[in-house]
């Protein structure tokens, strides 16, 4: 009974374990296609961004009060007063719900965006869709900056 009882728990364990990882797949898969918008804005790459993005793209940021902005003046503002001299994009997760992945992860830039220094480190959140056998970012999400606050230890932002 008890061996019956631990392979229960272990099983149950491993099931548990299996649903929170992201497969390596999807991992993989996204992570190209999140290194590809950067790259394109790295690039100034009008072409290449605009063919990930959805018509009806949006950002949402904390910096700027929580404005939202579309597909036209983001990638006016990244492609042209955009400075973005390196990125990193780590630790991704995605969460599979058939045409639609909710993708996030880390990100570090170092860039000057409008005269001010927008160096820093990012959590991002991404909503990708499958539209016509291809997807395509809407980004509807929101990009929080990261800033570790000495009085609230072990919580992220």
């Amino acid at each position: 009974m008890k061996n019956f009882i631990a392979f229960l728990l272990l099983t149950a364990a491993a099931f548990a374990q299996t649903r929170i990882q992201s497969p390596t797949r999807q991992v993989t898969q996204f992570g190209a296609l999140e290194d590809r918008v950067f790259s394109s804005i790295l690039h100034a790459d009008a072409k290449g961004l605009g063919e990930l993005l959805a018509d009806d793209f949006a950002l949402r940021t904390a910096r700027s009060g929580g404005d939202t902005i579309g597909r036209d003046e983001y990638m006016k503002q990244r492609l042209n007063d955009h400075d973005l001299r390196s990125y990193q994009i780590r630790r991704i997760d995605v969460r599979d719900f058939g045409e639609i992945s909710i993708v996030n992860f880390l990100y570090h830039q170092d860039a000057v965006s409008g005269g001010k220094d927008l160096s820093g480190d990012f959590f991002i959140t991404d909503v990708w869709r499958m539209e016509a056998h291809r997807p395509l970012l809407r980004r509807p999400g929101h990009r929080h900056q990261h800033r570790p606050t000495p009085h609230r230890k072990g919580m992220s932002w």
